[in-house]
């Protein structure tokens, strides 16, 4: 049993709600359909920051809009049974190209985005083949955390950029036997 089946299980689930989703703005004369990057940790390393011969195949197209899920920090209590707490971010960012002339258009579609998200979470209790129980407030901020700085993600390209986080917590009761030591340390 591992807390990554809930991680994996988030992004499953989450590529399943957004199947549908697209984010349409337009390019040119033409109008430009974006699927979101669903991707556990980070961001991949642009071609340029990898070590050399690290890859061969030249990244061209754009990570965004991309929805990273992040664990933040896993604790477990000292009761009996044992409670586990994963703090989870599911950051999303996007770049829309008309808000260059309606910057509030940006907004909208990540704030949409956002709901989106939270509203999905909220619509299950258990996750992680049933390990996992979900019934904390999801709170959400705007901007990106400065572990995902757009210019050293090389997102800069991608500019006028939009993001928001959303963090809530999971858990689960586990049992975790106690061994007894019956020696004396000096």
């Amino acid at each position: 049993m591992s807390s990554y089946l809930l991680i994996d299980e988030l992004k499953t689930r989450l590529n399943d709600e957004l199947d549908e989703w697209y984010l349409e703005h337009p390019t040119g004369n033409q109008l430009h359909r974006a699927k979101p990057n669903i991707m556990i940790g980070q961001l991949p390393p642009k071609t340029g920051s990898m070590p050399t011969n690290a890859g061969t195949q030249q990244k061209t197209d754009s990570d965004v809009p991309f929805i990273l899920i992040r664990p933040l920090e896993i604790s477990l209590s000292n009761d009996e049974p044992c409670l586990q707490i994963i703090n989870i971010a599911i950051i999303c960012g996007i770049h829309v190209s008309d808000s260059y002339e309606k910057y509030e258009r940006g907004i909208e579609e990540v704030v949409n985005l956002m709901d989106r998200i939270t509203l999905f979470i909220k619509k299950y209790q258990f996750w992680g083949k049933n390990y996992f129980y979900h019934d904390d407030e999801i709170k959400s901020t705007f901007g990106l955390p400065k572990s995902i700085d757009p210019y050293e993600a090389g997102l800069q390209s991608d500019a006028p950029y939009f993001a928001a986080v959303a963090l809530t917590t999971f858990q689960r009761k586990i049992s975790v036997p106690k061994t007894e030591l019956n020696q004396t340390f000096s």
